[in-house]
This record gives structure tokens, sequence and C-alpha cells, in this order.
């Protein structure tokens, strides 16, 4: 389910879950059917394409364990092993190895997400530029921006931003209203509420004012 934002809204989609198949009713003036079930989708299958659960989780907790294990040994190992090294040199040496396993496990992991995140960015820019394209240049039009899972995570999140020049209408569209609203202008019923009688003018009400339509006064209701 969208999530409303004071701005927009928040879809939360997984590549395991079906996307939702209809336009939230605060978009439906900005995004077409057709638009939204191409884009949802594809927002999906790029996204998953950067985003392994089981696998980044794994290959976190094996980089954390050898963060932790090895530089320790090392530490004693070479105090053992040379006598005359100071503690603070066996530190530096640990403090080596620790940097250098992190780079191992993390920089690979930190490029492929990048890659990620710069297809997509590329991908919303395609569409934005499309969506000036179609709806002119000086056209206010929603801003779409993706936030990629966590490390053990699929779940995406979508922000669509509505332009703030345009704001949405307060009633779904299928919502009751009332009679009032919108209402058909009968001439007979609405300006001519009153009828007079013989030799009487006709009086009409617009707001709190009267308008005496032989004599062309008009009379603020008291």
């Amino acid at each position: 389910m969208p999530r409303r934002t004071g701005n927009g809204i928040v879809l939360y989609l997984s590549p395991t879950q079906p996307a939702p198949a209809m336009v939230p009713f605060e978009l439906q003036n900005y995004i077409s059917p057709e638009i939204w079930e191409a884009r949802i989708p594809s927002i999906a299958r790029v996204t998953s394409r950067y985003s392994k659960p089981l696998f980044e989780g794994v290959w976190a907790l094996l980089g954390f364990f050898f963060m932790t294990i090895v530089p320790v040994a090392i530490f004693k190992v070479v105090l053992v092993k040379n006598s005359g090294l100071r503690h603070s040199e066996a530190r530096a040496i640990s403090f080596g190895i620790f940097v250098t396993i992190a780079l191992i496990f993390f920089l690979p992991v930190a490029i492929w997400k990048f890659m990620g995140r710069k297809e997509v960015n590329m991908m919303l820019m395609a569409w934005a530029e499309t969506d000036r394209m179609t709806s002119g240049q000086h056209t206010a039009i929603p801003i779409w921006k993706v936030k990629f899972p966590g490390v053990s995570r699929d779940t995406i999140a979508l922000t669509i931003v509505i332009p703030p020049n345009k704001s949405p209408s307060a009633f779904h569209p299928d919502a009751y209203l009332p009679s009032y609203i919108n209402r058909p202008i009968d001439p007979d019923s609405y300006y001519y509420p009153y009828r007079g009688g013989s030799g009487l003018p006709h009086m009409s009400v617009v707001g709190d004012v009267y308008v005496d339509e032989k004599r062309g006064l008009h009379v603020a209701r008291v």
C-alpha cells in the first residue's frame, strides 16, 4: 500500500511481490495507467540485478569475521616471531591488514551498488526528459526517486513527488460529493428562488445581494 507524505507518496516494491496494478489516485492527473504498468516493473527489475540479499548477508558476515580474527592472530604471531618488535609497530601491521581485508570484502560491493544506482538514476532521468517532452517544457512533472535496498533486504523505496504548483484533489474520484458541489445551474430555481405575485418585480439572489430587476437597484442583505 502507498504511504502518503506531505508532497507525494512512497511505495515499497519487491522483486518477489507483485507490483501495484493501479495508479494511486493522487497521481492519476500526472501518470497514465500505461506508463505506470511499464515503469514500476522496470524499477523492480533493474534494481533487483544489484540486490542479492542472501549473498550480501553471507559476504558481510565473512568480512566481519576475517576483519576481527585475522588482525588479532597476526598481531600475536608478529610479536612472537619478532621479539624485538615494539607493540606499536605490531599494531600498525595488524591495522594495515584490517584495512586490506575491509577493502577486499566491501569495496567490490560498494562499486557494484554504485553502478546499480547510476543505472537507475539514468533511467529516471530519461523518464523525466520524456515527461517534459510530452507535457511541455513549462509544465511541472512528478519527480521519481528510488532508494536502494540495504544489505540482506530486497525492499525498494520508490518516492514520487507531486509538482508543488498543482495539488491533488482532496476528494477521491469515486467519492460521494454533496449536491452543492458542481451543482448544475437551473435559471428558474437558482436565480429566481422567489417568484413575485402579479405586479411585483422578480428578485434574484446572488450571494448576499438582491437585485431589483425592474429598478436596477442592488440591495445588500441585512
